[in-house]
């Protein structure tokens, strides 16, 4: 979960996986892109 936002990283990655732009995702959850691609990073580090 992103901290402050309670946005599971989970989330993110199924967004991305459906082809949504990493700023689309930022607005829609009224988060930074910044995070989107820490959120990005920390699930594909967890999947390997």
């Amino acid at each position: 979960m992103l901290d402050g936002s309670g946005v599971r990283t989970e989330i993110i990655l199924e967004r991305f996986q459906a082809r949504d732009l990493d700023d689309q995702i930022a607005a829609d959850f009224h988060i930074d892109p910044v995070d989107i691609q820490r959120a990005l990073q920390y699930e594909l580090q967890r999947a390997a």
